[in-house]
């Protein structure tokens, strides 16, 4: 078999990468790295990408309601113009879809251009995540351009920048009716997501190149936690000599386990009983993310009233 070419095609992936039916909300994380751990080589992920790794991306796309990226993410890598091609279109107006994904960009300080190609080419029109207290007048330049949602006011519960809610933001997702998030980076909201556990599943496609020098990892800022997660196909692509190898993992039962710390509660948080539902499961924490308020997410989350 040394030198025959591993291929994969774009209805192979649509079935490895299918979401249950009704699986909302749910957060997958799509990331490239060296087989040194490097997210990035030249400042940019996109080098790190085959041909493989950009039909996976356009796969999980095709299949995801909304694509998530942070500020510094879209700085860096354009993102302007993102849209599935016309087969895929198709394919998502099959399945009940809207033809294009929309976009989303969490972002604190608003530092954003509303002339940037992420805004001037969307085929959709794009959502802004934020939080109370960025600048108003930069919320206000931005809601011409884009949907504006307000998530958290600014305090402790918030991303890497200090403000944004993410359970907020995943829950007002949801009531837009578009619950399967696909967050494409960068490392600090992958960070900060995971420091929230609202991840769901990382697809990690592993390029056949060492890169040193000083690029980060594909989470930054996350806290040291156990977080278990369940192997659900390793694919390899390309020549076995080069070949690029297309990972997905799934959190164990659902969300990615964490670990409790030695005496924490498994009580139901104040707005969980408030709500009449029960924690997750049997011994886990109700925990942050089931704070928000009693929507279709928050009781989707917890078991039935009892």
């Amino acid at each position: 078999m040394r030198g025959d070419e591993v291929t994969v095609d774009r209805g192979s992936l649509l079935e490895a990468y299918a979401l249950p039916e009704g699986a909302t909300p749910h957060v997958r994380m799509n990331f490239v790295s060296s087989l040194d751990g490097a997210v990035s080589i030249g400042g940019r992920s996109g080098g790190l990408g085959d041909q493989a790794d950009r039909l996976a991306m356009r796969v999980m796309r095709t299949l995801a309601d909304v694509v998530l990226v942070g500020a510094g993410t879209v700085r860096v890598e354009g993102y302007g113009g993102v849209r599935v091609g016309e087969a895929d279109a198709a394919w998502r107006l099959e399945h009940g879809r809207a033809p294009q994904p929309r976009l989303a960009v969490v972002s604190s300080a608003l530092d954003l251009d509303p002339q940037h190609p992420f805004f001037a080419k969307a085929v959709e029109r794009p959502i802004v995540v934020t939080h109370a207290a960025a600048p108003a007048d930069r919320r206000a330049a931005l809601s011409a351009v884009a949907d504006v949602l307000v998530c958290g006011d600014g305090g402790a519960r918030a991303d890497s920048d200090g403000a944004v809610d993410l359970e907020v933001m995943l829950a007002s997702l949801v009531d837009l009716g578009i619950g399967r998030v696909l967050c494409e980076g960068g490392p600090r909201l992958f960070g900060a997501l995971m420091n929230a556990d609202l991840v769901d599943e990382l697809c990690l496609s592993l390029s056949p190149m060492l890169v040193g020098g000083t690029a980060g990892r594909i989470s930054r800022g996350a806290v040291e936690m156990e977080r278990s997660m369940h192997l659900v196909h390793v694919i390899p692509a390309g020549r076995p000599a080069v070949a690029a190898v297309l990972a997905r993992l799934i959190g164990v039962s659902g969300r990615p386990q964490r670990r409790r710390a030695r005496g924490s509660s498994s009580r139901p948080s104040r707005a969980c009983r408030s709500a009449g539902v029960r924690p997750p499961s049997r011994g886990r924490r109700c925990g942050s993310r089931h704070r928000a308020r009693a929507t279709a997410w928050h009781r989707a989350r917890c078991s039935s009233p009892p």
